[in-house]
């Protein structure tokens, strides 16, 4: 699991300012945990604070869509191989 970092206040609150129903709060703590999903039903402000973390290694797994680094099948799974 991901150690908090400074990062994820400042990072939620940009999203919160970017677009606010973005953020869904039940998401927020399996976020915090290093776990999210980036998927067609999430809005784009969500989908860019994901991506952002998964970049910087704060998320362990990942359940892209396929439109997230190419033509993933349904059900794959983007995990971290530090994980």
């Amino acid at each position: 699991m991901p150690e908090a970092t400074d990062d994820y206040p400042d990072m939620l609150a940009a999203c919160r300012a970017e677009q606010p129903e973005a953020v869904k709060e039940a998401l927020v703590g399996p976020l915090l945990a290093g776990l999210a999903s980036h998927h067609a039903g999430c809005l784009p402000a969500w989908k860019a604070l994901v991506e952002k973390c998964f970049q910087q290694g704060l998320l362990k797994v990942c359940k892209p869509s396929q439109a997230v680094r190419g033509h993933y099948k349904r059900h794959t799974l983007a995990l971290d191989s530090n994980a």
